[in-house]
Formats: C-alpha cells, sequence, structure tokens
C-alpha cells in the first residue's frame, strides 16, 4: 500500500529527546540482532557532557545526531521493505544508518580547532571511513554510510544516469542510493511534513536550511571543488569529457544537492512502483509514502 497522505496525529518519536516507547519497542523487535552496533559507538553519543572543549551548541547537535540516526534507521528498515532488497541488503542499509554519523564528535571537535572549511569538514569524513573499517565493519556497508551529502553528489549522479540508461542497478548501488535519499529526507527524530503549496518537499527544505546555516557556509560555497576535480580525473581517465553537465555554472553545493537528490527521488520512486506494481505519480511524495509504511510497520493502523 503506497498512500501519499500525510496522517495526522501521528505520535512523535522523540518527546524533550526521549525516544517513545511504541518507537523503542518497535525498532529492537525490527533488527535486535543489529541495534548492538550502537553500543560500538556509545563513547561517542553518550557522555559528552562532561567533554568541556564542546560549545553548548554543538552538545545540542550530538544530541539530534542519535535521534537523527535512530529514525533514519527506522526509514531504512521501511524503505527496504519497500524497495524489495533482499535481507542481507535490507540489513546492511540499516546498519549504515545506524553508522553514518557516529563520527560527528570528531567532526565537530575537528571545525572548531581548525575552522569551518570544506577541507577540513572532507577531511573528517575521511577520517571516519577509515576508523569504521578499522573496527571490523563490512566494506559494503561502509560504502552504503558514505553516500551521504555533497562529497556523494558525483556518484549518485552516475548511479542515476546508468539506471535511466540500463534499467537496472545492482543490489549495492540501491541501498546506496536510498541512503543518500534517507539522509536528505531526515532531520533529527522528525516525520516528513507534505509537499507545500509551492510544491517544496522535505528534501528541498533540509538543503535550504542547510544553506542558511552559518556552520556550512565555507561548504556551501566551495564543497563542489573535490567533487569537479574527481570529475575531471574520470574524464581524463577515460579520455574526454563526454559533454557531462553534472553540476550547473554558478551551482553552491546545497542547491547541487537539492538537485541531484530529486534525481535519486526519482530512480527510488521508479524502482518502488516497478516492484510494487503501484505507481508513485509524483517522486517527491516518496517522503511521505515512506513515512506513511514507517507508520503502519510501527502500530500496524490501516493507511487510507
Amino acid at each position: 500500500m503506497l498512500s501519499s497522505k500525510a496522517l495526522d496525529g501521528r505520535v512523535k518519536l522523540y518527546e524533550a529527546g526521549v525516544p517513545s516507547p511504541i518507537f523503542v519497542a518497535a525498532m529492537r523487535s525490527f533488527y535486535e540482532e543489529h541495534y548492538r552496533i550502537l553500543h560500538l559507538f556509545r563513547p561517542r553519543f553518550h557522555g559528552q557532557e562532561r567533554d568541556s572543549r564542546l560549545s553548548a551548541d554543538s552538545l545540542d547537535i550530538l544530541h539530534s545526531v542519535k535521534r537523527h540516526c535512530v529514525m533514519q534507521a527506522a526509514r531504512a528498515y521501511a524503505l527496504g521493505m519497500m524497495l524489495r532488497l533482499n535481507e542481507p541488503s535490507k540489513t546492511e542499509l540499516v546498519i549504515a544508518a545506524l553508522l553514518h554519523d557516529t563520527h560527528k564528535l570528531e567532526e565537530i571537535r575537528t571545525m572548531e580547532s581548525f575552522g569551518r572549511t570544506c577541507e577540513n569538514y572532507d577531511a573528517a569524513q575521511e577520517q571516519a571511513h577509515h576508523w569504521w573499517l578499522g573496527l571490523g565493519i563490512d566494506p559494503e556497508v561502509v560504502k552504503i554510510a558514505s553516500s551521504v551529502g555533497h562529497e556523494s553528489l558525483l556518484e549518485m549522479w552516475f548511479l542515476c544516469c546508468k539506471y535511466w540508461l540500463e534499467g537496472e542497478l545492482t543490489p549495492l548501488e540501491v541501498c546506496r542510493l536510498a541512503m543518500h535519499f534517507l539522509d536528505d529526507i531526515s532531520i533529527g527524530g522528525n516525520w516528513v511534513d507534505a509537499i507545500g503549496n509551492g510544491g517544496d518537499n522535505i528534501l528541498d527544505a533540509r538543503n535550504r536550511k542547510n544553506a542558511s546555516n552559518s556552520r556550512y557556509a565555507d561548504l556551501n560555497a566551495r564543497g563542489l571543488e573535490g567533487q569537479k576535480r574527481k570529475l575531471r580525473e574520470t574524464a581524463a581517465r577515460v579520455g574526454c569529457d563526454l559533454g557531462w553537465n553534472v553540476f550547473l555554472p554558478d551551482e553552491t553545493a546545497y542547491e547541487a544537492q537539492a538537485r541531484i537528490g530529486h534525481m535519486v527521488e526519482a530512480v527510488l520512486s521508479d524502482v518502488v512502483s516497478r516492484r510494487n506494481k503501484a505507481q508513485v505519480t509524483d517522486p517527491k511524495d516518496l517522503p511521505v509514502i515512506l513515512d506513511n509504511q514507517l507508520w503502519y510497520l510501527l502500530c500496524g493502523e490501516p493507511i487510507n
């Protein structure tokens, strides 16, 4: 059942930062064998109030990150079902969602110590990937967890093009697109809102919010430099630029993330439609459709 009707009266997943009992119970029953992944990162998520090096604003961000990761994992489970992923792929997607921001403390420390530049941000991401692999996390899970934000835009663009040209993707490639989409629509532990009067959905709203945040000013202005460099290197490796128009002139990082994010949204909507024999008529409805599916899984309430 694929409903794009926003549900009224849904319980909040978090009340004053505390997960609701129904949410906790559902999450444990859904993937209790994977829930322990959080314990690996408990030092990264708990007790940060005692770290005098962090500002009050940074502590608030860390608390939000906990909610963000758990909510994203819940959506990952529901989206995995909608995409008809096999159990190993669905498991990898859920674990990647729990994993993807566990380096946030190191990222914040790096930014506060050395400046909020896109170079420092990218360095923190690279450090996280090495750390995850050092912990023995499956490389495919690390690849999925890394498929978020501006540093994955080039690869997401290529995967979207591959899908429309060839009509199929590998399970890992579908999981990578799913992870990118999930991170684009997850803000803390909140449910998504329906499409606004201007035709924008949660993906647009999240990127506008990030673009207006002074913490990300340099990232927004120069965040595409690394992606453009990779594009040039790829063009040189294959011997021509193939007329690739991945990034638009004067486009900021968050403008590109919104545009390519909607490309990802369209591919996933098509995959969901094909695999469920039910049409997602407007890809911008997919975030609400996903949350309605999650609500159904959590509470067993029928969706009209």
